[in-house]
């Protein structure tokens, strides 16, 4: 018999979205890897090309990131040559 927690956690659309985020970023990462660069960031770039001349913090609004992992990102980005930043 199923507990409080496993009914909970079958219809809690937190949850579920968590676990499909997971698996997607899963299945981005396997695809990715070749290029060196992560899931994340391969997502950072696509909004980067979608948004050109939008600054760091409004890509991150956009993509509800935080600075300090926009920042990271941004830096691996730049350092591997795939991006330039200007100020």
């Amino acid at each position: 018999m199923p507990t409080a927690a496993d009914i909970i956690a079958a219809g809690c659309l937190q949850t579920r979205a968590r676990l499909l985020d997971r698996a997607l970023t899963r299945l981005y990462a396997d695809e990715v890897r070749d290029f060196d660069i992560t899931a994340p960031q391969f997502s950072l770039l696509v909004a980067i090309t979608r948004n050109p001349g939008a600054s760091a913090a409004d890509i991150g609004r956009v993509l509800w990131i935080d600075k300090s992992t926009m920042s990271r990102n941004l830096r691996h980005l730049q350092a591997a040559g795939r991006i330039r930043v200007e100020r």
